[in-house]
């Protein structure tokens, strides 16, 4: 399944890295706050177990993309927002 994920939260790092794991090729569309390299060196992101090296392996494999604008060329079956309410 082609999952559209969005969202800098540590819900859409957990779901990107869990959807990706079970076998989903997921595009995350990061929130524009936080663009990669800010998240990818966040502590919160760092404390979490294993989260970080899961999403590096799913994107050493092929199915966690982290994306500047969705793929309009692919349509999703999912769109999956993981935004802060705030």
């Amino acid at each position: 399944m082609r999952v559209l994920l969005h969202g800098s939260e540590l819900s859409a790092a957990t779901a990107a890295a869990a959807l990706a794991w079970v076998g989903h090729h997921v595009d995350w569309l990061l929130h524009e706050s936080v663009p990669w390299p800010t998240l990818a060196s966040a502590d919160w992101l760092r404390r979490e177990p294993s989260l970080m090296a899961q999403i590096e392996q799913a994107m050493a494999a092929g199915n966690l993309t982290i994306v500047a604008t969705p793929d309009v060329s692919e349509t999703p079956d999912i769109v999956w927002l993981a935004l802060s309410p705030t």
